[in-house]
């Protein structure tokens, strides 16, 4: 299967709640692209049966998607664009930002950012019936993020 990157992208700004707010709303999108997945509907609810969790357990189903999406993605960084120098100065590196849907997250076993683990963390929550609302928490935020 190939793979489905929604996405790598230059951060779009220097400044960083902007960025905040950018990549919470592309997390956003991708969390709705896996709730509306028959892939991840279904596999959420195969979690759920393969560990046993009692219906209306709720920790106890959040504990299960959880511990599932941390024993099959590994924690990865993006990449980052390495600068250009010239006698005439340079250009610093860049971080790329990359996106991928939750379901080729699943399907590849890839190593994702805390993006991709909030995107399909969020997708298999909300498939289970949860409420998901993202927030950003950080020490370099300034604007009540944090």
């Amino acid at each position: 299967m190939i793979p489905r990157v929604i996405g790598h992208h230059f951060i779009p700004t220097t400044d960083p709640d902007a960025n905040v707010k950018w990549k919470l709303r592309k997390i956003n999108s991708l969390v709705q692209r896996g709730v509306r997945s028959p892939y991840i509907y279904a596999l959420t609810r195969k979690i759920l049966a393969r560990r046993g969790v009692a219906s209306k357990d709720d920790l106890g189903e959040i504990r299960a998607i959880h511990d599932a999406v941390l024993k099959r993605v590994r924690y990865q960084a993006d990449p980052v664009a390495p600068g250009v120098s010239s006698p005439w100065g340079g250009f610093p590196p860049k971080h790329i930002e990359g996106f991928s849907d939750p379901e080729s997250i699943w399907r590849l076993f890839q190593g994702e950012d805390c993006d991709g683990l909030t995107a399909l963390d969020g997708a298999m929550y909300a498939s289970a019936g949860f409420p998901v609302l993202l927030k950003a928490v950080g020490p370099q935020l300034t604007r009540g993020y944090g």
